[in-house]
C-alpha cells in the first residue's frame, strides 16, 4: 500500500533551486521552459524539518566529520592519545581522506556518513576496546545498531561499508505546470556613507536570475517498506503514526530556503490531494502540455482533477482520495484530510 502526496503550489518570484551557475533550476518539456525544484533539496528540506519535530536521538545525523566526533568522544571517555588516533586513522582509511584542496585538520573524511545520533560514542567505546583498531566489520556494526526515524523515511547508502537501508520515501522533481516565469534582476548594494566619500553610493552590483509559477510536487510513501524498516528497529505503532503525520504535512506545506529573505517564497499549497493505493500514480504528466490560461493556480487545479479522473477510470482508482483545493469553497481542510488518511492506514493495514 503506498500513500501519494500530489500538490500544487504557487512560487512567487524567487530562486528557490539554483544550478551550479547560480541560476534558477529548469527543465524543458513540449518545448516549454519550465521552472524545476530538485528532488535532493526536498528532501533535504524535509530531513532538516523532521529532524527538528521528531523525538531527540530519533533521528540521524549526515556529515564529513564522523572522525572528529569520534576524537571528542574518545576525549570525555578519557581514552590516551595513542588510541584516538589509531580510531581516526582507521576512520579515515575506511571513508578516505578529502582532496588536499578540502582538507583542514585532518578531522573530515571524503565522503557523508549518515549515522544514528549515537553512533560517534558506539565507535569511541568501540576503539578503546580494540586499542584504537576500527575493521570495516566493527563500524558497520555500530552504523546498523539503531535504524534513524529519518533514515527508515529517505534511506542511506554507505558503500565504504557497504550498509545500505532503502527508504520508504519517493521524491520527484517538482516542474512547472507552465511556462517559466524568468527575469534577469540587476541588483547594486548601496553604501550609507557614500556622501563622505564623494560618491553616488553604490557599493557594489550584479545580477540574479529569478522565477516564478505554480509547481507539481510529487511524492509517495511505500508502507511496507516503511513497516519493514520499523518493524526491523522495534518501533511503536505510534512512533510509525506520528513519523507518518509529519512526512506528509512537512512534504505537503514544504517552505523553501534559499534566498527567503530577499524574496519571501512562503506560500501555502494551492491543491493537496491525498491517495492511498496499491500502487504509486504520479500525475506530471497531466502537464506535458503547459497550462496557459489568465488564471494558472486555477487552471492547473483543473487540469490535475481532470487526468486524476482519466487515469482513475481508465485503470482504476485509489482506495482513498482526500482533496484539499483553494478553489473549492467546500473544501476539508488539510488537517482533516491528513487524519482521514491516517486512519484509513491504520484500519487497513500496510497489506
Amino acid at each position: 500500500m503506498f500513500i501519494d502526496i500530489h500538490t500544487l503550489q504557487y512560487i512567487p518570484l524567487s530562486c528557490i533551486n539554483r544550478d551550479d551557475a547560480g541560476m534558477p533550476k529548469t527543465v524543458t518539456i513540449s518545448g516549454v521552459r519550465r521552472a524545476r525544484w530538485s528532488t535532493y533539496s526536498q528532501k533535504r528540506l524535509l530531513r532538516m524539518r523532521l529532524r527538528e519535530l521528531l523525538p531527540k536521538g530519533s533521528t540521524s545525523i549526515r556529515t564529513r566529520r564522523l572522525p572528529a566526533l569520534v576524537a571528542e568522544e574518545l576525549k570525555q571517555l578519557g581514552a590516551s592519545e595513542t588510541v584516538a588516533a589509531a580510531a581516526i586513522e582507521s576512520l579515515l582509511t575506511h571513508f578516505k581522506q578529502p582532496a588536499k584542496s578540502e582538507r583542514s585538520d585532518g578531522l573530515s573524511t571524503a565522503v557523508m556518513v549518515t549515522m544514528p545520533d549515537g553512533t560517534p560514542r558506539s565507535l569511541a567505546r568501540a576503539a578503546i576496546e580494540t586499542g584504537g583498531k576500527l575493521d570495516k566489520a566493527t563500524i558497520k556494526e555500530k552504523l546498523e545498531e539503531a535504524v534513524p526515524l529519518d533514515v527508515a523515511m529517505s534511506g542511506r547508502f554507505i558503500a565504504e561499508v557497504d550498509t545500505r537501508t532503502d527508504g520508504a520515501l519517493s521524491v520527484a522533481h517538482a516542474v512547472g505546470t507552465g511556462p517559466d516565469g524568468y527575469v534577469s534582476e540587476f541588483w547594486t548594494s548601496v553604501d550609507d556613507l557614500a556622501g563622505e566619500q564623494g560618491h553616488g553610493g553604490s557599493g557594489g552590483m550584479g545580477s540574479q536570475g529569478l522565477t516564478s509559477g505554480v509547481l507539481y510536487r510529487y511524492a509517495s510513501i511505500d508502507l511496507r517498506e516503511l513497516d519493514s524498516r520499523m518493524d526491523a528497529a522495534g518501533t511503536s505503532p505510534t512512533s510509525r503514526e506520528e513519523l507518518l503525520r509529519l512526512t506528509i504535512s512537512e512534504f505537503a506545506r514544504l517552505r523553501p530556503e534559499a534566498m527567503k529573505r530577499s524574496s519571501a517564497p512562503f506560500t501555502e499549497p494551492s491543491l493537496v490531494q491525498l491517495d492511498v493505493s496499491e500502487a504509486p500514480r504520479c500525475l506530471v504528466d497531466a502537464f506535458s502540455e503547459p497550462v496557459l490560461g489568465q488564471d494558472v493556480i486555477a487552471d492547473s487545479i483543473t487540469r490535475l482533477i481532470e487526468h486524476a479522473d482519466t487515469m482513475n477510470r481508465l485503470y482504476g482508482g485509489p482506495a482513498l482520495t482526500r482533496r484539499v483545493s483553494t478553489q473549492d469553497p467546500e473544501s476539508i481542510p488539510f488537517a482533516t484530510a491528513l487524519e482521514d488518511t491516517l486512519a484509513h492506514v491504520a484500519g487497513e493495514g500496510s497489506r
